[in-house]
């Protein structure tokens, strides 16, 4: 698991009492990784990586406005605040979806079901891309 919520086990079977007895069946084996709780200590140089290929923990980042405008305007301000929020579930992305989606290929006769924790619309892979 690399973050509260992450799945461990998938089952699938025929019936729902072939499922129920299969789950009863799993058994997951945790190694304590090094973690951390705060966002802000998240994204610092030698925070524990959530994803290996994520240098900076920091998997989605949202921009908007001008900023040259912004900052001329702070520059040209007679007195600014400067203040930190700790706000660690805002995010432009939906959270709690309650879907499931599956990639078919029709050669292989194969189906990869995927059910995201946190969003209908995952990655492809386990990525750092800035959008």
């Amino acid at each position: 698991m690399r973050f509260v919520g992450d799945y461990v086990a998938f089952v699938v079977a025929q019936t729902l009492h072939q499922a129920l007895d299969a789950a009863e069946l799993v058994q997951v084996d945790y190694e304590t990784l090094p973690a951390t709780a705060s966002t802000a200590d998240a994204s610092a140089p030698n925070a524990p990586k959530v994803w290996d290929g994520c240098a900076d923990n920091i998997g989605f980042v949202q921009l908007f406005g001008d900023k040259a405008a912004a900052d001329a305007a702070f520059a040209k301000a007679d007195h600014v605040v400067k203040h930190q929020f700790v706000i660690n579930r805002v995010t432009s992305r939906r959270h709690g979806a309650r879907a499931a989606r599956s990639a078919t290929t029709i050669q292989r006769k194969t189906a990869t079901p995927s059910t995201p924790p946190c969003s209908a619309c995952i990655p492809t892979a386990p990525s750092c891309r800035r959008s």
